[in-house]
């Protein structure tokens, strides 16, 4: 009787399900070695809408996901005495892949995401005048020594850490920060403009010093 009541629990929260959430991000980067965020950028909205399979075996469970998500960052300037703003969008499918170790329904999650931009928007004002352009207009791809780039990183790969619950009723949810270890610009574009000024590639304190984002995210879920 026992065994079969811990089967029945298991099974309660080992299954498909989906969800949808929101989040705040913000920029990160590494100065001498010390993670600063971005005073130049502020958090902003964002969402995500996603399908999990949960696999709960005793008090260890593992969780993959696909997810759509989209997040936000923005910055505010002061030109000629006119307010100055600029907000990109960025959308992502991503693949969270989780630890997640029990205890009864509460859980603490580990594991990493990785993440294809797939598109987004880029809005920049000044004073009363807006101009908005999508993440695939021209303006946003350039061509170095016959190699044309898209000057944002497509792949990235992040670092995810939270907690959740499972409720045998199905009904699941999850707060969680994803950190991104790859900048959101194109490291290989910036070394092909490098190159092409005799400059070498950006060494690992470079790249570590080139802005990334950090997002906290909210979601809640039924399992079927």
């Amino acid at each position: 009787m026992v065994f079969a009541s811990t089967a029945q629990l298991t099974m309660k929260r080992t299954g498909l399900g989906i969800h949808a959430g929101v989040n705040t991000t913000n920029i990160w980067y590494l100065d001498d070695n010390v993670v600063e965020i971005s005073p130049d950028h502020d958090p902003m909205p964002g969402y995500q809408v996603g399908i999990r399979y949960n696999i709960k075996l005793g008090p260890i469970g593992f969780c993959p996901e696909l997810n759509f998500t989209s997040i936000t960052t923005g910055m505010e300037s002061t030109i000629d005495g006119e307010t100055a703003s600029n907000t990109t969008t960025f959308n992502y499918v991503s693949a969270p892949l989780l630890l997640k170790l029990y205890m009864g329904g509460f859980n603490i999650q580990l594991g990493g995401q990785l993440s294809t931009l797939i598109g987004g928007s880029n809005e920049a004002t000044i004073g009363q005048t807006s101009q908005t352009y999508d993440l695939k207009d021209d303006i946003f791809y350039d061509t170095v020594d016959g190699t044309e780039y898209w000057m944002f990183q497509e792949l990235d790969l992040a670092a995810v850490v939270g907690f959740g619950i499972d409720t045998k009723m199905g009904i699941y949810g999850s707060c969680r920060a994803i950190m991104s270890l790859v900048p959101t610009n194109n490291i290989l574009y910036q070394n092909a403009l490098n190159n092409t000024l005799g400059i070498p590639d950006l060494d690992a304190d470079a790249i570590n010093a080139m802005n990334k984002w950090m997002s906290v995210q909210f979601s809640l879920g039924y399992k079927f």
